[in-house]
């Protein structure tokens, strides 16, 4: 085993080379009986540039992922090594004061090793290789540097270890829920059928309204499903305004500085096979954000609901059964299962909690979302699950991989409609050839603005309300509310791609958070399933108002194109479009500030809150 390091100062440029291989074998046994054991062998090439950038390159996918493990563990171990913690369900075990029984009976379940086993057979194998490398490259920068002598903020905590590919896969299974099951965490972990005997720890419970597992439920919150917010914006412009045969982008992605979802920037080189750069998020082996020599991409929240709650009609007498008139008309009576979820606690203690199983997903605590909605087998004689699409897609790491190594915006439309993996997100693309893409190619559920009409009709009230709080609600009594299938679609039950919105224009498209009926002025979207916008209602009409953000975005372009911002010329290029993003207008103030300073004008004396007055002027 070696590490061979060289620093170098050239002009502009700091490097730090980084060769890396990796190798074992070994002889056991007696003189008439021997045998060697091989391990994998890795070797890749880090240079880090002069803001620390590592540009990785190798031959082989294993050692591509070894080596972007390795510089995050570099970089940032201790925000992945807290994640592991999350995600695999144990923070009460390791995080004291921070540590949360709702997340971690609810992610003990998800991730469970059959759920990571079937996550792991859909990769294709060059993603297998990858991930196998990362976590191989993490794990050798914490032992050759020592527990004791990483980051402050970990060093020597008890949860600070090597990882395998298996710990790899239960962050990439949290991830996948950020536009669905992870907003209803406190509400399924919370859920509980009437005067039922919960096992909890080592006493039984009796009702619903006193499970332990409700003190650490948070407020339900719609801001992140309704993209509320914080935000992203993306400008994606064609050759009929950047005056040339290419594209330009402009990509502002709104992530945190710390945490689960910082971006890490990373160049990926397998030479004659890939030579990507970009950012993605920590634990991931490819770009999610980036560009290649043909394409250039970012990402915006989308506004598609990633999911549908059903209202169940319960069995008289029997809260944990629910009528059910499947596709051959025949009634039945199906089981809601309970399934018992250990969680560990410090020092080797356990605590065992209930989650509760449809045929759809889990049940879900309907008070926790809004105090006026039936709760479990009330007088109503209703209950409540959730089924989520990106709960059950796999390919998101294959997605990105694909999108890697995409030649034209046509070819990466192409790749995300094969596809289909991207979870939560917008594309906005351009490319060498002058092209401008918008896309919100997502999985997003079957449910077209017919079925969820009719299938919250003749339901009682709860169902309309959930739907006008901008909550996709069916009734899960009856198979024809089942979500569609399109002959198109890798994964049952959402839209193919040929049943989602794109535009490929040679002028421009853009997004900042808003759903996609407006990414270019002149060409609007219609035509799609109500599911891909923020607001629901009215179900039949796609567009919606625009946010302040997405309207700022227009008006920038359209005084760019007639120069009414003074910059000089029509068209974008890299160094006018630096000047427009960072040009500090605000929308409201544009619209409003000239009318305040007239009524300060005319009107100076204003008065206080707290009593007397102030002159405005």
């Amino acid at each position: 085993m070696s590490i061979d390091m060289l620093n170098k100062r050239v002009p502009r440029l700091a490097l730090l080379t980084v060769a890396v291989s990796f190798g074992l074998s070994g002889c056991f046994g007696d003189d008439d009986d021997d045998f060697t054991i091989s391990q994998p062998t890795y070797s890749v090439d880090i240079q880090r540039t002069e803001f620390g950038i590592p540009h990785i390159t190798a031959n082989d996918y294993k050692s591509l992922g070894y080596g972007v493990g390795y510089a995050f563990a570099e970089d940032n171990l201790c925000s992945l090594a807290h994640e592991l913690v999350v995600a695999s369900g144990e923070s009460m075990r390791y995080l004291g004061d921070q540590g949360n029984l709702a997340n971690d009976v609810f992610y003990t379940w998800y991730n469970s090793p059959e759920r990571r086993a079937e996550f792991l057979a859909a990769q294709d194998p060059e993603t297998i290789d990858a991930v196998t490398g990362y976590a191989a490259g993490y794990s050798r920068y914490l032992r050759d540097t020592g527990a004791a002598n990483i980051d402050p903020a970990c060093a020597n905590a008890e949860w600070v270890r090597e990882i395998t590919t298996d710990d790899l896969l239960t962050v990439y299974g949290k991830a996948n829920l950020r536009g669905g099951l992870s907003n209803f965490v406190g509400a399924i972990a919370a859920a509980a059928p009437p005067a039922q005997n919960v096992v909890m720890g080592s006493s039984r419970m009796s009702s619903a309204a006193t499970n332990p597992v409700a003190e650490s439920v948070p407020e339900f919150d719609m801001t992140t499903i309704n993209v509320l917010n914080g935000g992203s914006n993306a400008y994606a412009f064609g050759s009929d305004v950047t005056g040339t045969d290419k594209g330009i982008l402009y990509g502002n992605p709104h992530e945190p500085w710390s945490g689960v979802q910082r971006f890490y920037e990373f160049h990926l080189t397998m030479p004659g096979k890939l030579d990507v750069m970009g950012a993605a998020q920590q634990g991931q082996p490819f770009i999610n954000i980036g560009f290649n020599k043909d394409v250039a991409w970012s990402h915006t929240v989308s506004t598609a609901k990633r999911f549908t709650l059903y209202q169940l009609s319960l069995v008289n007498g029997d809260p944990m059964k629910y009528n059910y008139l499947n596709s051959d008309g025949m009634l039945e009576q199906r089981d809601i299962e309970e399934v018992e979820v250990t969680v560990k606690l410090p020092d080797g203690g356990e605590r065992v909690e209930s989650l509760y199983v449809s045929h759809y997903g889990p049940m879900l605590n309907a008070k926790a979302l809004n105090g006026q909605l039936p709760g479990w087998g009330d007088a109503s004689n209703v209950a409540y699950t959730i089924r989520d699409a990106a709960s059950e897609n796999p390919r998101a790491l294959n997605q990105w991989r694909s999108m890697n190594m995409a030649t034209s915006v046509e070819d990466l439309k192409d790749r995300m409609q094969n596809i289909l993996g991207l979870g939560f997100v917008n594309t906005i693309a351009t490319d060498r050839y002058g092209k401008a893409l918008y896309a919100d190619i997502s999985t997003v559920p079957n449910v077209t603005a017919e079925k969820l009409a009719t299938c919250s009709a003749n339901a009682g009230p709860a169902l309309g309300a959930l739907i006008a709080s901008n909550l996709p609600a069916l009734n899960g009594s009856t198979a024809a509310c089942e979500w569609g299938n399109d002959a198109d679609s890798p994964q049952a039950g959402i839209f193919g791609g040929s049943n989602l919105p794109f535009l490929i224009r040679d002028d421009y498209v853009l997004n900042s958070n808003d759903s996609y009926w407006l990414s270019n002025a002149d060409k609007p979207l219609t035509g799609f399933s109500p599911l891909l916008r923020r607001e629901l209602l009215p179900l039949s009409e796609d567009a919606s108002p625009l946010s302040p953000r997405t309207r700022m975005a227009f008006t920038q372009i359209f005084d760019r194109l007639d120069n009414t911002d003074g910059l000089g010329g029509t068209t974008f290029n890299l160094d006018n479009m630096q000047e427009v993003v960072y040009g500090n207008r605000s929308y409201g103030a544009e619209l409003v500030l000239d009318d305040v300073l007239d009524d300060c004008q005319a009107a100076p004396t204003l008065p206080l809150t707290g009593g007397g007055t102030i002159d405005a002027t």
